[in-house]
């Protein structure tokens, strides 16, 4: 069963067609990949004591215990 299938589509509705011709530049460009790590790379840096987003221990069962590296 899925729901795509028992779907109906009512009458009144009307799709734009596919096939549309842009003039715009792809979002997802290997520049855009390079600033995106640059980001990631920069924000990696600021945060580097940052210690609430690091892995929980082993066995840790208190939100105490998981934040503390």
């Amino acid at each position: 069963m899925s729901v795509a299938k028992d779907f109906k589509l009512p009458k009144d509705v009307i799709f734009p067609p596919g096939d549309l011709e842009s003039n715009e530049p792809p979002l997802e460009t290997y520049l855009h990949l390079q600033q995106m790590l640059l980001l990631i790379k920069c924000l990696d840096w600021w945060w580097r004591d940052h210690n609430a987003y690091s892995k929980p221990r082993l066995g840790a069962t208190r939100k105490s215990e998981i934040l503390v590296k």
